[in-house]
């Protein structure tokens, strides 16, 4: 528990696609064995922009393919496949033009275009030598400080990019409390974290659920995370010097690395933080991104330049580079656990799941 002089701060990703295929490996316009022995040859050929770019901006991937109409896709490797950042259908001429998904800040070092085996065609990729980095859109605070949530035998936890939709994370919002323009800075938080770990988070709409409310312990029964503002009445958990809790539940899968299964993010409605994410006295969104960060795996550190530093600062809501380093730990590009495969359903829900509440506290 952290007391309200403290910052109020706590725990819990881009919608890309991913997709299980072969990994054939191409520097140019490349042919791969026929899916069938009916199958013709596919000629791929790929235009990149250049291999950098900031977050945010317009990457383009064109060029032309045999065997059209058919979907090409352009992806990154992660362990355990193909992570995919956009995908068009090509026309009858072959022509496709793809919007790479850019929200995602970090160095694709091996990124392709990919055009699946048809009926009357074999798959084709072409790697693009170098990859594409995708560079963060404002200058992060310093330090290295980062730390993973352990315990109960695990040396940390995370989300899986895997399943059936691959890097998605839902949530709802209970309404009730929720403070003016507070929607919208809840989904602004969600895109900090977007591009710190590559999952995309999907609004599924309201709720009237409040994680861990007076005598409940569910956490998230209809969406893999949910947000709300309660009183201290309403969830003993915020009695005290508290202003947040979120309780994160995850469980053994054959790995030091527990896999979170559901989280929530609860704020006292009556802790009067200023609203937005500018620098200065402690604001709702610092609060927001600092419980999300927790939400997804990331505990507390000393240094104060970071958001996860749980005392109050005058920073504004933005990831340091301590912070940053954290969360690619336990973002998309970390892959699947043992036994999970892409685009398929997960397994069963591991046993030995054990919850963690974290507190969060600010001054007044």
């Amino acid at each position: 528990m952290i007391h309200r002089r403290l910052l109020p701060l706590l725990a819990l990703a881009l919608a890309f696609g991913l997709s299980a295929v072969p990994v054939p490996a191409s520097s140019g316009a490349a042919t791969v064995p026929s899916a069938s022995a009916s199958a013709d040859e596919t000629q791929l050929k790929v235009r990149w922009a250049g291999a950098r770019v900031r977050q945010g901006k317009r990457y383009l991937v064109t060029g032309k393919v045999g065997g059209g109409p058919r979907p090409v896709l352009v992806q990154r490797r992660i362990p355990g496949g193909w992570f995919t950042l956009g995908r068009d259908t090509a026309g009858a001429d072959g022509r496709f033009r793809i919007k790479v998904n850019t929200r995602w800040v970090i160095r694709h070092k091996r990124i392709r275009a990919f055009a699946p085996a048809t009926a009357t065609h074999d798959a084709a990729s072409v790697l693009r030598k170098g990859g594409v980095n995708v560079t963060i859109g404002y200058r992060p605070r310093g330090g290295k400080a980062w730390r993973p949530i352990k315990g109960g035998g695990s040396k940390g936890q995370r989300w899986t990019p895997c399943g059936l939709q691959p890097g998605v994370v839902t949530y709802r919002v209970n309404p009730k409390g929720l403070p003016r323009g507070g929607l919208r800075e809840v989904k602004k938080a969600f895109g900090k974290v977007t591009a710190a770990t590559g999952f995309g988070f999907r609004y599924l709409g309201k709720t009237k659920h409040v994680p861990l409310k007076k005598g409940s312990s569910e956490i998230s029964p209809d969406a893999d995370i949910t947000i709300a503002y309660a009183s201290p009445r309403k969830v003993p958990a915020l009695r005290g010097p508290v202003v947040a809790t979120t309780p994160v539940a995850a469980g053994f899968v054959g790995t030091p690395i527990y896999r979170i299964i559901e989280a929530g993010v609860v704020i006292d409605k009556t802790y009067r933080a200023r609203p937005g994410f500018g620098p200065g006295r402690p604001t709702r969104g610092l609060t927001l991104v600092h419980e999300l960060g927790h939400a997804v795996g990331l505990d507390h550190v000393r240094d104060r330049r970071q958001v996860m530093y749980p005392a109050p600062t005058r920073n504004a809501a933005a990831y340091a580079k301590g912070d940053l380093r954290g969360l690619r730990n336990v973002g998309v590009a970390r892959g699947c656990f043992p036994g999970e495969a892409l685009g398929r359903p997960a397994p069963a829900s591991p046993s030995q799941v054990r919850v963690t509440v974290h507190r969060g506290a600010a001054g007044r």
